[in-house]
């Protein structure tokens, strides 16, 4: 009994100090775990704030990038408008503007991707034209894809509402990103652009022949800066319009699907509830007619912009066209303005130092005026929770803003009925084309032997020439000199060709 009893007493110590290390090591183990984690912690907060600041200044660099690039488009705007200039110098305004324009996605698409990252995407809703909408992106992509060679079709059903509520501007971004990519990645074939409406959803289909996508690379073109192509085929974008897409189609509770096998094209598939609505008011659709006057009394527009060249641009647009506009530096002297004077619409800047775009149009409301508010800034989706309840605005404008836009929304706000010329058929009544003999075989041939060895300035320098001394048949010089832009030299002498034929022929 004494052994069993030591025996015990020694196997109960050697259990007791075996405990007493293992809850040491337990207690040293959890003094790690909790070291890791204040430091996992700080490292979690420190990644946060950066990201933060990152997006912070992404949307502050934005706005200073978009601020200036809104002066410099719109005067180009005003200037490619200007027939009294000659047709090389419009010609190479209207590069800066697709060039400006494009280097204004790039900047979206960048601070898109932040807010994506930072969860702070929005949507906007408002009533819109579907029809105008549709019209625009086929106006904008169909000569691009034929420049290229392409056919493209479009097709909608007729039962199409006209009116519906949802965001256009992130509708728009959606297509002309699926648009966009099915007209660059297509070399031959065609691309197809389909639309169905049915119990509110719009289905919005694009389809193309070009090279396709493996099925294991379908998801991966959803991804940042991902391109599934060939390293060789040097084809332009970012690599982010396809995943700011997705994001946008979820964030307004549709959906984008793909189906694609390689060497068969892609098929893009969004779907979106649009639910139909009804109104009497139906906005013109402003592409190359150039507004020169309305009919009516004089409005009298005020713009409050901080920016002295932000004000002079707007009022160099608008007073040509007819109204009178008073500009304010501050909501203060904008206010002080509004006191003394009729003001039919006001342009309200949203980043100001003193007083903020929100504030002043609450200010403006407390007043009791009525008129219709626009605001307009680069970061205009950033809303303010209180003015998104309160609705003291009627409107927003992006920058840089297109002129046709800012046309479209004051004659909507201002239910104005224009007076508008053709820019080209405006161009051609300014030239004297009495004396002028009709361009014959020589000037063709002169123009395809440049042609012929891809001598591109040369060849619009003479184009211009001969325009100058010669009539050339109706839109030849504007078919001739896109082609040639696009270095399409084939159906430039093509085009020649036919010309020459016709020439041959009446001379006949």
């Amino acid at each position: 009994m004494s052994w069993l009893f030591t025996v015990a007493r020694l196997n109960s110590r050697a259990a007791l100090s075996e405990l007493r290390a293992q809850t040491n090591a337990l207690i040293r183990e959890v003094a790690a775990h909790e070291k890791t984690s204040l430091a996992y912690q700080l490292a979690k907060d420190e990644a946060e704030s950066a990201n933060k600041a990152k997006s912070r200044y992404l949307a502050g660099l934005s706005h200073e990038l978009r601020t200036p690039l809104n002066v410099l488009l719109g005067y180009t705007q005003l200037l490619a408008s200007d027939t009294r200039l000659p047709d090389n110098a419009r010609t190479s305004l209207q590069t800066m503007k697709r060039n400006g324009e494009h280097l204004g996605d790039l900047i979206e698409s960048v601070l898109e991707v932040s807010k994506l990252e930072a969860g702070r995407l929005s949507v906007y809703r408002e009533e819109f034209q579907l029809h105008q909408l549709l019209e625009q992106l086929v106006d904008t992509f169909e000569p691009q894809a034929v420049l290229k060679g392409l056919q493209f079709n479009f097709h909608r059903q007729s039962v199409i509402p006209d009116m519906v509520a949802g965001d256009k501007q992130r509708l728009r971004q959606i297509l002309i990103n699926l648009l966009s990519n099915a007209v660059k990645f297509t070399q031959s074939g065609s691309v197809s652009f389909t639309i169905f409406y049915r119990n509110e959803v719009a289905q919005f289909i694009v389809q193309d022949t070009g090279p396709g996508i493996d099925c294991a690379a379908q998801e991966t073109v959803f991804n940042p800066f991902e391109r599934v192509l060939d390293p060789t085929t040097a084809v332009p974008g970012t690599g982010l319009g396809l995943t700011i897409s997705r994001a946008l189609a979820e964030l307004m509770g549709g959906d984008i699907e793909l189906v694609s096998k390689p060497g068969e094209g892609c098929l893009f598939k969004l779907s979106l509830m649009l639910p139909r609505l009804r109104s009497s008011y139906r906005a013109p659709i402003l592409t190359d007619r150039l507004i020169f006057d309305y009919h009516g009394p004089r409005k009298n527009i005020l713009t409050i912009d901080d920016e002295a060249c932000q004000r002079q641009l707007v009022k160099d647009i608008l007073t040509p066209v007819g109204f009178n506009v008073l500009t304010a530096a501050s909501v203060q002297h904008g206010l002080s303005i509004l006191d003394s004077h009729k003001i039919d619409l006001l342009l309200l800047d949203l980043k100001m130092p003193d007083v903020s775009g929100w504030k002043g149009a609450e200010q403006v409301r407390n007043k009791g005026y009525k008129l219709p508010i626009i605001i307009v800034s680069a970061n205009v989706r950033d809303l303010d929770v209180e003015d998104s309840a309160q609705q003291n605005h009627n409107d927003y404008l992006t920058k840089p803003f297109n002129i046709a836009s800012l046309m479209n929304k004051v004659g909507q706000w201002l239910e104005l009925d224009w007076k508008e010329r053709d820019l080209d058929q405006d161009a051609a009544l300014s030239l004297d084309t009495k004396n002028k003999p009709l361009a014959g075989r020589n000037q063709y041939q002169t123009l395809k032997s440049m042609a012929e060895i891809g001598y591109l300035s040369g060849f619009m320098t003479k184009l211009n020439a001969i325009d100058d001394s010669f009539q050339l048949p109706a839109n030849a010089k504007k078919e001739l000199k896109q082609l040639a832009s696009q270095i399409q030299f084939k159906k430039v002498i093509k085009k020649l060709d036919n010309l020459m034929l016709q020439d041959s022929g009446e001379k006949k």
